[in-house]
């Protein structure tokens, strides 16, 4: 069941590790980002070579919000995940531990936050960031905002008709 939650949920880690590929946070960062914009950027593709029409927009629009509907919860908490560095879990430590005074990434402890890979990788999440957890539901806001004279109209028969219904429910 829970194979079956994270590939709805376009968590690539699991299918990844079917094929015996090892694979850290990062690399579960960029393909947890990465790919959906390679699916977008099909979908974009695909609906650039049709003819344009009213339907063929709306069903790119469609595979579109389905898509950032199943990624964003996936993709967002990988890139929250990367930011969060543990360095006290060497309590009791010896003084000469190699781990004194390092941090690692808390969702998997074999990634140093003192890399270059690392610190190059976080910035790709902040930018990531921008896109997922803020970009998807700003544009979700804007198509709503563009429908709102539909989702709420303020036509004064149609409030009377709603009100008609809300007495009757």
């Amino acid at each position: 069941l829970l194979e079956t939650a994270s590939l709805i949920g376009l968590d690539l880690d699991s299918p990844l590790a079917l094929v015996c590929v090892e694979t850290d946070h990062l690399d579960k960062l960029r393909t947890s980002t990465l790919f959906p914009l390679g699916l977008g950027a099909a979908i974009f593709v695909w609906w650039a070579a049709q003819r344009r029409s009213a339907e063929t927009t709306r069903k790119a629009a469609s595979a579109a919000l389905f898509l950032s509907c199943l990624i964003i919860t996936t993709s967002s908490t990988v890139i929250f995940r990367t930011f969060y560095c543990d360095d006290d879990f060497i309590d009791g430590e010896p003084a000469d531990s190699p781990y004194l005074g390092r941090a690692f990434l808390e969702a998997d402890y074999r990634v140093d936050c003192q890399t270059k890979r690392y610190k190059l990788l976080r910035i790709y999440a902040f930018e990531m960031a921008a896109v997922y957890p803020v970009g998807i539901p700003l544009v979700y806001l804007i198509l709503l905002f563009g429908q709102q004279a539909d989702i709420n109209p303020q036509d004064p028969k149609m409030l009377a008709v709603a009100a008609k219904q809300d007495v009757h429910a």
